[in-house]
């Protein structure tokens, strides 16, 4: 039933019954289960709501107030089909639909209506005192060629039928009107916020009942109303999701994440060696069982067992505290033993790696750590080159006024400009099998150093360049 589904989703309640009556006739009935935690009871002219709900907490008197109006003005249309239908319009305002095609849509189901010929929405503008066209539906299809609603002006400076529709809540028939858009006998009622007055609705009818006027004029005003309350609530929301989402990618190091850091510590110690047995059982079982086809399987939870070690070693050294072993080191030898270690897959690629550092200079850093960063950018450009033709890394050293850098360039294709922003960001990769966490173990070791790691990609080439201060001191303290 649209109807319950409707309240229950704006107002986040669970409907047990709903009744509506008429004249002590149930008009609607629905009956979900019997028990519940809250009652609440409306009555109207000849209409009688009970609603049967259960909540964390009960409605407060203005969402009452709100649930009240849309049930006793889906109540006037008199039957059931016709509150089936409006409930379908008000929940397309839950939609994604922009404002001006929701109201749009409520113009366009208006008009349906027998005897309804036209219909428009003009909004109050409170600083020149006018109602000014925004939205118009006619069932005159040709009529609607050529017309534009927006330039309809209507004057409230003085006292008219319109201000008081507007400021005295009334309905009343007008015919100040263009006679072309609203050619029979016109009717029109304000539309309101809780922030006051937002505008008027105007239809021309031809002959319809009075009384059926006045409850369709009730019951689609508020529907605007409610389209106007609740799309700029959906506004505010956005806004307010886009504000968290900007605080969660950037504030990268504070305190929750330093939190989060040791609990992940935590976490991963305890999974690292129920893992460990894993992996040693399993190769283990590999080396007594024959059965080729079960060797398959086994070998594929070995690998997937590794491959989980190497991501909780990953999040160990991310989340745990680095402290710094420094010494003065040369840098050429530092390197030459960094590719030492890579030999086998620099030979498995093909590439040539030409050095162009001076065999005297030195660094004041932890050798270890360092060791580290370079592996892992050097491993990157080789896991980049995607076949085993002129595959080329050049490092070199240089200075500037306040930093030596080290500087890695490899022409394996680059990186799309779009994936610079993300590239330090924890567990982004576009590797198959990468944790992700890689370059951030680089960033973080090279600002222990009180140094920086910068990305730059341009002519199928990715440059990385080390920078570390000239002069610092480092301390002995916890750095996350």
């Amino acid at each position: 039933m649209h109807l319950v589904s409707l309240l229950e989703e704006l107002y986040n309640i669970d409907i047990s019954k709903l009744f509506i009556f008429s004249h002590n006739n149930i008009l609607i009935s629905y009956i979900k289960r019997n028990e519940s935690d809250f009652f609440s009871e409306v009555e109207i002219e000849n209409y009688r709501l009970e609603l049967f709900y259960n909540s964390p907490e009960k409605l407060n008197d203005n969402q009452i107030n709100q649930i009240k109006l849309i049930l006793l003005s889906c109540a006037t249309t008199f039957n059931s089909t016709a509150i089936i239908d409006v409930t379908y319009l008000l929940e397309s305002i839950l939609s994604d639909q922009s404002i001006e095609k929701t109201l749009d849509n409520t113009l366009l189901k208006l008009i349906t209506e027998d005897d309804i010929f036209s219909a428009g929405l003009y909004l109050f503008n409170s600083k020149l005192f006018q109602l000014r066209g925004l939205l118009y539906q006619s069932k005159t299809k040709t009529l609607m060629k050529g017309i534009n609603f927006k330039k309809e002006i209507i004057e409230l400076k003085e006292r008219n039928n319109f201000s008081d529709i507007l400021f005295f809540e009334q309905i009343k028939e007008v015919d100040e009107l263009n006679n072309e858009l609203f050619p029979y006998k016109n009717y029109g009622i304000g539309i309101y916020t809780n922030k006051g007055p937002l505008g008027l609705l105007v239809i021309s009818t031809k002959e319809a009942e009075l009384s059926k006027i006045n409850n369709l004029l009730v019951i689609y005003s508020k529907i605007l109303a409610i389209t106007f309350s609740f799309k700029s609530l959906i506004q505010r929301y956005k806004f307010a999701v886009n504000d968290l989402d900007f605080f969660k990618n950037n504030l990268f190091y504070n305190n929750n994440l330093i939190n989060l850091g040791k609990l992940t510590a935590s976490i991963a110690h305890e999974l690292k060696n129920p893992l460990v047995s894993i992996g040693g059982f399993t190769e283990r079982v590999i080396k007594l069982n024959t059965d080729e086809r079960l060797n398959t399987y086994l070998k594929i939870i070995k690998n997937e067992v590794n491959r989980m070690e190497q991501l909780i070693n990953d999040l160990l050294l991310y989340s745990k505290s680095l402290k710094l072993s420094v010494d003065e080191i040369n840098i050429l030898s530092l390197v030459e033993e960094v590719l030492t270690i890579l030999y086998e897959k620099i030979k498995e690629k093909e590439a040539e790696v030409k050095l162009h550092i001076n065999n005297t200079e030195t660094l004041n850093v932890d050798k270890s750590k360092i060791m580290q960063v370079l592996v892992n950018i050097i491993k990157n450009s080789l896991d980049a080159f995607s076949d085993t033709k002129n595959n080329i890394i050049e490092i070199r050293s240089f200075d500037n006024e306040k930093y030596k850098i080290l500087e890695i360039t490899d022409n394996a294709g680059g990186i799309p400009t779009s994936e610079l922003p993300k590239i330090f960001t924890p567990f982004y990769t576009t590797k198959e099998n990468g944790t992700g966490l890689g370059l951030p173990i680089c960033k973080k070791i090279m600002e222990a150093h009180g140094g920086d790691i910068k990305i730059f990609s341009e002519n199928n080439q990715t440059k990385i360049q080390l920078f570390f201060k000239k002069e610092v001191q480092y301390e002995e303290n916890t750095y996350y």
